[in-house]
């Protein structure tokens, strides 16, 4: 399990379903001012996946966002 966690603004929960989305933005004053195509959390969702893991987020305006990536352990043959 990998946490990345940032005391920032915070995502509301209405945005939360559709974050991992390709070239989605969340359409607010704060984010409009950046550069960004709205592809990075598609692309780290996409890769997790393909290695068998999944990430989520637990997100609240004015506290922070915490991203959570779990991968399955490598084993060899």
């Amino acid at each position: 399990m990998i946490h990345v966690r940032d005391y920032g603004v915070g995502i509301s929960l209405a945005y939360q379903q559709r974050i991992f989305e390709r070239f989605y933005r969340v359409d607010e004053m704060m984010t409009r001012s950046r550069d960004g195509t709205g592809l990075g959390l598609a692309i780290a969702k996409s890769l997790i996946k393909g290695m068998g893991g999944k990430i989520t987020l637990r997100s609240k305006p004015q506290e922070g966002s915490m991203f959570t990536i779990t991968l399955p352990l490598w084993r060899t043959a």
